[in-house]
């Protein structure tokens, strides 16, 4: 980032970035899961929400989201909250004919490991039950899979893969290429497979990676006519192209599952970019210190007791001695920050480059009195600033979001083990998956891309305990 911000220090970005997350939660956006929560509970509801599916439909969901667990091997699942500590010495295999449909004569093929970058793992095995062959992807689980997640700049989808479209189509460059190893790997494998099972389904799914690689792969054998009648479902499933339009032709054949402020499906070179851009933007518009007092301590009413305690936590603070107020953190920082700046100008090192010369309609700028639209336009401001190419979802997304039947706080977060009872209300939203294209900044980005929550939501909704029916 530093070829782009260089009127600003990257500690000044990190504070930046910080009252961004401040300015999530304040306003609570859309796409994010406290955004949904709001609208969802509010009298007008949520007009992205869509019935919750059929029982039949979240059981296939379920059985094939513990074969993509599976396919992480052993010890990952302990590590990702699927299996005890205790199972932590078993063998891949056995895990994955104890916690599944799977008997070892189903196993067609088996790569429990990646070989080398852009090179996952993956799984060929047989559903005898519903008549359909599964190609599971494996998920991240060592250095090479990192790399092949973090190539994740934009390439051009090649030319034989775009026909109907004079767009030029981004994909994410490590599942293009993590696509085209497994498609070398394993075409005749299920072709083979195909032939042994004649009139048997085929299905791609998988978690992360895994979910990112099967979508990819289902799109590049369905474009090459490979296997024109196959099906995919993503869970956790990353953005892989750039095109809007050109996604709508997935939406037939490609099912993403995703969970509240999953970090992975929103994870592109753009948004995190954008993160940063809103970062700079509040930083340099001085307003960093507000969002974070209101953050915490929410709105002033102005003629209450809170508004007077924050004037005089205010002026306490610019009377304190200029020793003593050094010795505070914040104080050192905005110290070197200034000398830093000052060193710059006297050098002539100072560039007078700044995104904020160009016209924008919403103005970040301090409020004298801070309340929820002042807070609503800096969010406006920021989106506008927010403009870089993104990657989205592949595929019909159907967004869960869990909130808990009895708290009466609904913003507060079920925990995996209520998921599992079956002790949170699950909505499903269908939204567009533009909405993906923003970078939620929340403490629960990772572990909503856990296995855990996606196994123990699917099964709460199938097994409540008792008392915990909808």
């Amino acid at each position: 980032f530093k070829h782009v911000f260089h009127d600003i220090t990257f500690m000044q970005i990190a504070r930046g970035v910080v009252a961004y997350n401040a300015l999530q939660k304040i306003v609570k956006p859309e796409w994010s899961h406290a955004g949904a929560v709001k609208r969802l509970i509010s009298p007008e509801g949520d007009p992205r929400e869509i019935p919750q599916p059929g029982r039949e439909q979240l059981a296939l969901w379920l059985r094939y989201m513990e074969i993509s667990a599976c396919c992480y091997g052993m010890p990952y699942q302990c590590v990702l909250g699927v299996v005890p500590y205790t199972q932590y010495h078993w063998s891949s295999e056995a895990i994955l004919t104890s916690r599944t449909f799977v008997k070892k004569e189903n196993i067609i093929h088996a790569k429990w490991e990646a070989d080398g970058y852009a090179s996952p793992g993956f799984l060929v095995l047989e559903d005898v039950e519903n008549q359909t062959l599964l190609m599971v992807l494996a998920g991240t689980k060592d250095t090479s899979d990192w790399m092949t997640d973090l190539r994740c700049a934009h390439v051009v989808l090649p030319e034989e893969f775009r026909r109907d479209t004079d767009e030029v189509i981004g994909v994410h460059a490590g599942i293009w290429a993590a696509a085209l190893n497994v498609d070398e790997q394993s075409r005749e494998i299920v072709q083979k497979a195909r032939e042994e099972h004649p009139g048997w389904k085929l299905l791609l799914c998988g978690h992360s990676l895994g979910a990112g690689t099967s979508a990819m792969l289902g799109f590049r054998w369905k474009k090459l006519n490979v296997f024109p009648d196959l099906h995919v479902i993503s869970y956790a499933g990353p953005p892989l192209f750039s095109s809007l339009d050109f996604i709508e032709q997935t939406k037939s054949y490609i099912t993403t599952l995703e969970i509240s402020d999953d970090f992975v499906s929103r994870w592109c070179m753009g948004s995190c970019v954008d993160g940063v851009h809103a970062g700079y933007a509040l930083e340099k518009g001085g307003v960093v210190d507000q969002l974070m007092q209101v953050e915490l301590m929410g709105f002033a009413d102005q003629s209450s007791n809170q508004a007077a305690a924050q004037e005089a936590q205010a002026e306490q603070l610019k009377a304190l001695p200029t020793d003593d107020y050094a010795d505070s953190i914040r104080r050192k920082n905005k110290a070197l920050f200034d000398e830093l700046l000052r060193e710059q100008e006297e050098s002539g090192t100072l560039p007078s480059f700044s995104i904020d010369k160009q016209d924008y309609k919403y103005e970040i700028k301090p409020a004298e009195v801070p309340n929820m639209e002042w807070a609503e336009n800096l969010m406006k401001a920021c989106e506008e600033r927010m403009i870089s190419d993104k990657l989205y979802p592949a595929g019909t997304v159907y967004w869960m979001i869990p909130i808990h039947k009895t708290f009466k706080d609904k913003y507060t977060r079920a925990s995996w083990a209520d998921m599992k009872d079956g002790y949170c209300n699950v909505r499903f939203l269908k939204p567009g998956n533009e909405q993906f294209g923003r970078m939620v900044i929340s403490r629960y980005l990772i572990s909503d891309h856990a296995l855990s929550p996606y196994e123990k939501i699917l099964y709460g909704l199938l097994h409540p305990k008792r008392g915990y029916e909808a």
